[in-house]
């Protein structure tokens, strides 16, 4: 990839987040470049004006997800979620749909409920606080129950920073925005260093060429693990599969899955995610996340829930 094609294709963020490694490109992109399982069509285009290495830097140090993400600040939207919780039988314990609408307005943010629907025991018993983990992390994650002002979005480091709740948001901003980063979670820790020299031995790397939703002409980044690795209840890895979607025309990061699980006594999950973007007015903003799976983990009670959030940006 020649350095104007590079600077027209990738964003500012991007740009600017690779512009050491891609003179420089570490031992880690190298070695992995080694090893990648490209179809044909990428093959060729390697060949032309496709680098290998600086594809998985872009993965690697991509800005762009967590991006579209803050668009969400200064944006006017309208999302929806559904919600079911089971119980240990795998009995649906409680479920829980509402309507949310952003308004922002000379500067200020702030948001309207609707439609809200509950049923089962969603609630604890004083009614005031929800049964469920997962509602708490939606809630710290995308409601915003006072009016904000002097909202704005500028291209950050993500905050990985946090005790409590704060910290538990921040482990799903590393695996979410940064896989590949080490997790500060007790007896899982560099597991989910996937590029690392010790773990990235136990998968196998694919680039590949898609119609994106059989729409846009996109790169896929495919992380699996090797055959040896894929007992279901195999703890020496965390990360099962990664699976993240790339536009060719300006590398922008379309949409990632996952799939994480481990099983040690004091942390036991099996989560799957989608999440997809969509492309407004020339902005990136979150169209729909599927989560679907159960952690239990200390001082909270096993919880297997399965979750969308669908939303709609109005400008």
């Amino acid at each position: 990839m020649t350095s104007d094609a590079f600077s027209r294709g990738v964003p500012l963020a991007l740009a600017l987040s690779l512009s050491l490694s891609i003179y420089a490109q570490d031992d880690i992109t190298n070695e992995i470049a080694k090893v990648v399982y490209m179809d044909s069509i990428v093959v060729k285009a390697s060949k032309v004006d496709f680098s290998v290495s600086d594809f998985i830097d872009l993965v690697r140090n991509d800005a762009s997800f967590y991006i579209a993400f803050q668009n969400l600040r200064a944006a006017a939207y309208h999302f929806e979620t559904m919600m079911m919780f089971f119980d240990r039988k795998n009995r649906k314990a409680a479920t829980y749909s509402a309507e949310y609408h952003q308004y922002i307005e000379n500067g200020c943010r702030y948001q309207v409920k609707s439609g809200e629907k509950i049923e089962g025991a969603f609630f604890k018993k004083r009614k005031e606080t929800s049964n469920f983990y997962t509602y708490d992390l939606f809630d710290r994650l995308f409601l915003v129950h006072d009016t904000t002002c002097n909202v704005r979005v500028l291209p950050q480091e993500i905050q990985f920073d946090g005790y409590g709740v704060e910290g538990h948001v921040a482990e799903l901003k590393k695996l979410i925005f940064a896989p590949g980063t080490q997790s500060d979670v007790p007896f899982i820790g560099q597991k989910t260093e996937i590029f690392s020299e010790k773990m990235r031995d136990r998968y196998n790397f694919y680039i590949s060429s898609i119609r994106y939703l059989d729409q846009i002409e996109a790169y896929v980044f495919d992380i699996r693990l090797k055959p040896e690795y894929q007992e279901e209840r195999n703890n020496k890895t965390v990360i099962k599969e990664l699976t993240t979607f790339f536009s060719k025309k300006d590398f922008q990061v379309l949409g990632r899955t996952y799939r994480l699980a481990h099983y040690k006594p004091f942390y036991q999950f099996d989560v799957s995610m989608q999440i997809l973007l969509q492309k407004i007015n020339e902005r990136y903003y979150p169209a729909k996340i599927d989560f679907d799976g159960f952690w239990n983990i200390p001082m909270k009670r096993k919880e297997t829930s399965s979750f969308t959030v669908d939303f709609k940006v109005v400008r």
